[in-house]
């Protein structure tokens, strides 16, 4: 069974179309929305059983939400993250359910199944993975680079991850568009480039041999 994090700041209703699809599917018993704004006076209601609403307050961005999302899912074996900008088929989740995911490190979208080295484009937008291998995402990336740190975690634990034929509807990115996402961005990208040397050593001695 999976549990489905989505974190969001409503700049795409794309989830919200979503979700009724996340309901019925068999397979997902709980979907955690993680909304990084800070709460209302009268918060949203759904009336699924299996939905969590959770407020962040705003300051979180995507990578800090997963990982909200990932600690509030306490009973969860598998975890489905999932961009708030997509739509997708949920039979994906079928034949990742016929993969014995303990075998694997993370499984994202691409164009075929097969095993990757490096993070190939598109591969964060819905990714899913077993919760014990989560690794928690440092405060230095708070919205890019998180689907990077979790690749290359689970690859350093002797994992390999793997892409599936995923297509999505999608505006790449359209949350991301803001002026303060834009600008948490520049913060990202000059983190990474300062604390992902042992990253870059690691796969360099993997591409060599």
């Amino acid at each position: 069974m999976f549990t489905c994090i989505i974190p969001t700041i409503e700049k795409s209703d794309k989830w919200e179309k979503q979700i009724p699809f996340l309901v019925e599917h068999n397979k997902v018993d709980e979907i955690i929305i993680i909304k990084d704004l800070p709460k209302p006076e009268i918060s949203a209601y759904y009336e699924f059983d299996k939905i969590k609403l959770f407020y962040t307050g705003g300051g979180c961005f995507c990578n800090g939400s997963w990982n909200k999302g990932v600690e509030l899912a306490k009973n969860a074996e598998n975890i489905i993250l999932a961009n708030d900008d997509i739509l997708f088929n949920t039979d994906v989740i079928d034949r990742v359910c016929k993969l014995k995911l303990e075998e694997y490190g993370i499984i994202g979208v691409g164009n075929e199944f097969r095993n990757h080295i490096s993070r190939p484009f598109g591969f964060g937008q819905l990714m899913f993975m077993k919760k014990e291998n989560y690794t928690k995402i440092p405060k230095g990336i708070k919205h890019w680079y998180g689907d990077d740190w979790l690749f290359y975690q689970m690859s350093l634990l002797g994992k390999t991850n793997y892409t599936i034929d995923c297509k999505l509807i999608t505006d790449v990115s359209e949350s991301s568009g803001s002026e303060i996402v834009q600008e948490r961005i520049k913060k990202d990208t000059e983190w990474w480039e300062l604390n992902n040397e042992p990253f870059k050593q690691f796969f360099w001695k993997e591409w060599k041999n």
